[in-house]
């Protein structure tokens, strides 16, 4: 059987996160994650294959600034 990785991103909390701890402001676009950067370093540094959960809670309104 082949080993994968899981990689689950609480997508809700990104912006506070990187907002308060590290930037002190909230992100611009470019400055949020590359998702698919960070899978293939996933990747290369487990050396198997990754699969990217990426979760967002969203009731009646997607948050399609976000989404894009």
């Amino acid at each position: 059987m082949e080993r994968r990785t899981y990689l689950l991103i609480d997508g809700e909390n990104i912006d506070a996160t990187l907002g308060n701890s590290i930037l002190g402001r909230r992100p611009r676009p470019e400055e949020r994650p590359r998702w698919d950067r960070l899978l293939e370093w996933s990747e290369r540094t487990f050396d198997q294959p990754v699969t990217g959960l990426f979760f967002l809670s969203a009731g009646t309104e997607m948050p399609t600034t976000f989404v894009q």
